[in-house]
């Protein structure tokens, strides 16, 4: 039996530039490293109805597998498979991270205010 974790990202808005995934490999029990590289970018709905004989009427295809564009703190960025949940957990601990951070407001006040993107 083989065990996965999620790395997930710790920004609410922006773009994963880089993923160092090399001391994850190194961890004893680790197996393999997933990226949003390796796996297909089928967009799927999480919301809703995803499936409806309509197309127009059918829920937005908004998220993947992995990602590279982080919308929402949390987003599955890397995934690691590996004998044991604990070598899982250390694997995802290593990996290295670089975001692109886009700025982000929770209120209308502030996507207004001057300077706002």
């Amino acid at each position: 039996m083989l065990y996965g974790k999620i790395c997930r990202a710790t920004i609410a808005h922006g773009y994963v530039k880089s993923l160092d995934v090399s001391e994850a490999l190194k961890v004893p029990g680790v197996i393999k490293v997933l990226t949003p590289d390796d796996v297909p970018d089928y967009p799927f709905t999480t919301a809703g109805h995803p499936h409806s004989i309509l197309p127009d009427a059918g829920d937005c295809l908004d998220r993947s597998i992995l990602t590279k564009k982080v919308r929402l703190y949390g987003y599955e960025i890397a995934g690691v498979i590996a004998e044991s949940e604990m070598a899982a957990e250390i694997g995802v601990s290593k990996i290295k991270v670089e975001y692109e951070v886009i700025p982000f407001y929770l209120t209308p006040e502030e996507a207004m205010a001057e300077g706002a993107t």
